[in-house]
This record gives C-alpha cells, structure tokens and sequence, in this order.
C-alpha cells in the first residue's frame, strides 16, 4: 500500500512539473514573441528580412535575425542598410548562423543558402530605395485583392511563388 502511494506522488510530481514546464515556456514564447512584435512595428524593414531569411533554417532565427542585424548595425534604416554590400550581409548572416545551422544541412547547401539569401536581401533592400517606399507604404493606397498582393510580392527578389502564396493567405 506504501509503495502504491509512493508511485502516486511520484506521478503526480512529474505531472505538475511537466505543467509548470509548460507554463514557463508559454510564458517565455509569449513574451519573447511580444518584444519581438514590437520591435518588428518599429522596424519596417524586419520582417522583410526576417521573410527573406525563412527559408531551410528554423523559422524562430530567420525572425531573430533582423533584431540581431539591428544590434550589429545600430539601426535598421533603410539609407543605412543600402550602405552594406552584398558580401557584407553574407558575413552578418554567416556570423549570426555560426552556431545556428540545421544539424542536417550539408556545408554546400550553407555556401548556397549564405549566397542567395545576401543576394536577395541586397536586391530587395535596393528596391526599395529605388521605388522610394517601404514596406508599408508599398500596401498603403488602397486595398488589394490576394492577387494583387501576389504580384506585388512577386515583385521583391527573395519572394518566390511559394513565399508569396503563404502571405497572400495570411
């Protein structure tokens, strides 16, 4: 009869700890997902890079990245960001994906995503400098069917079909 109880508080401590584990880290998603949404609404650019960069790495650095950048750069500004060269966001991501990779992605497959993703990010930041609008401007005139807000996404470099369907779902 002892050992039966014993068994039982057993199970139920495991079971409260497994809840309170839970908690906390619902707790710390939440939170960390809060500072995040606000740093992604004072920052027009973060998600543009943050989508540009989700693609074959976890989707939680893709969006810690833009923040990471910020701190490296101290800003995220658009004049600023132009400034970088291609090769430079090669090195911010490389540097920032040092200790992040998937443990399954080969070195080659590293090399390609480093040198496509930079090239993208170059390419889209440029295009907004040259179109003189934001991200959020660029939506800002009127509404849009899911079409519409394909193509316009079609637009941007690093927005492939499938990128551009997942948002327009959204």
């Amino acid at each position: 009869m002892n050992e039966n109880n014993e068994h039982k508080k057993t199970s139920l401590f495991k079971i409260y700890r497994r809840k309170q584990i839970s908690y906390v880290s619902y707790f710390r998603s939440f939170l960390l997902g809060s500072l995040l949404k606000a740093f992604f609404f004072k920052n027009e650019f973060a998600p543009l890079i943050a989508t540009i960069c989700d693609e074959q790495i976890r989707s939680e650095d893709a969006w810690s990245f833009p923040e990471w950048l910020n701190n490296k750069l101290g800003t995220l500004e658009l004049s600023e960001l132009c400034k970088l060269e291609r090769k430079e966001f090669k090195k911010y991501l490389e540097g920032y994906l040092n200790v992040k990779w998937p443990s399954g992605m080969k070195k080659e497959d590293r090399r390609k995503y480093l040198e496509k993703t930079s090239q993208h990010l170059y390419n889209a930041l440029n295009f907004f400098s040259r179109e003189g609008k934001t991200p959020v401007t660029m939506f800002e005139n009127r509404e849009y069917s899911s079409l519409e807000i394909y193509f316009m996404l079609r637009r941007l470099p690093g927005f492939g079909p499938k990128k551009a369907s997942m948002i327009t779902r959204d």
